[in-house]
């Protein structure tokens, strides 16, 4: 009885060929983040960093029970034979995270008076995903500069683009950091249509856009705003001169608190900036310095009034609102 011939193995194309040959190309060595003398290969993407297993794991419990289980070694045609993680973050990421871990890497994303949102953004949701608290406090309080929940810090904050309200609208919600909510919403409401619902792109190529949920909120946050514009715009025609003018010196300032709204007035009332500082375009000389300061201490104790409703106007609550 003769047994039946093994099945023949389905010929290879030179599609399947050039497919792998490719794959294989694809993936590089970081050239920053490649120490020869490195204990692990991390690969995000197509690009691998080789750095220190005992280290990341003294910095990340998670990192320290992935490596508790055996890992694969490198392909054989690495000239290494180091255990080789594969995580599902991108490369971008995963280098900003890496910057901030080494040793001799750790200054330089702090050492520059204003790091970028994006490599914030990255230590913000790498350091909350592999616990790594150090890096998520320091990233923070950055992000709290630009997006802070006390009137006098916002009168000096850190300005970012105003598209990158979304993300961090996404790291607070992320995080629970309920006090970066309110002045990153009101950013978000400044933006046109379209940036407000698409976003905007980060290094790796992925979108970075609000939640159907949150998109929504801030639609209608807008609209709030809006009307707490129109009341400004009332409170414009209400303003008083100095009561240390007595007129004297050609001083204009009942005349021009008292006139009608002009076009470009309106316009302001249509935007939801109610944070915005208010100018006055009047001639040099045709309102005395006393009237002058009386309308600056007037506008910015509206802007503080505004400050303290700021959570309420928006639609949420937020403890411990306006403490720096």
């Amino acid at each position: 009885m003769s047994s039946a011939p093994p099945p023949r193995k389905r010929p290879r194309t030179e599609d399947q060929d050039a497919e792998e040959t490719d794959n294989e190309a694809a993936v590089k060595r970081d050239e920053e983040l490649w120490f020869e003398d490195g204990t692990v290969v991390l690969a995000a993407g197509n690009v691998e960093f080789c750095v220190y297993k005992g280290l990341l794991a003294d910095r990340s419990p998670v990192f320290k029970d992935m490596f508790a289980f055996p890992q694969p070694r490198s392909p054989p045609a690495e000239p290494t034979d180091l255990p080789r993680v594969n995580l599902p973050d991108s490369a971008e990421d995963i280098r900003e995270l890496l910057r901030m871990l080494l040793p001799d890497k750790q200054s330089r994303l702090y050492s520059r008076k204003q790091p970028s949102f994006h490599a914030l953004s990255a230590c913000v949701r790498l350091g909350h995903k592999y616990q790594i608290d150090h890096i998520l406090d320091e990233a923070m309080a950055f992000i709290r500069k630009a997006y802070p929940k006390d009137f006098p810090s916002y009168l000096e904050r850190t300005v970012f683009s105003e598209e990158y309200a979304i993300g961090a609208v996404n790291l607070a919600q992320l995080i629970g950091a309920c006090d970066v909510l309110p002045v990153a919403f009101l950013d978000c409401c400044t933006l046109f249509g379209t940036d407000l619902v698409w976003g905007f792109l980060r290094p790796d190529g992925t979108r970075e856009m609000l939640s159907p949920r949150n998109l929504a909120f801030a639609i209608e946050a807008k609209d709030r705003l809006m009307r707490e514009n129109a009341r400004r715009l009332h409170r414009m025609t209400k303003f008083k001169p100095s009561s240390k003018c007595s007129g004297g010196d050609g001083c204009l300032a009942a005349e021009v608190f008292a006139m009608p709204l002009d076009e470009d007035d309106w316009q302001a009332g249509l935007s939801a900036r109610v944070l915005a500082p208010w100018g006055l375009s009047v001639p040099d000389g045709k309102i005395c310095d006393a009237c002058v300061k009386a309308w600056e201490e007037q506008v910015l104790a509206y802007r503080q009034d505004v400050w303290n409703r700021l959570p309420q106007i928006l639609g949420m609550v937020v403890d411990d609102w306006g403490t720096g």
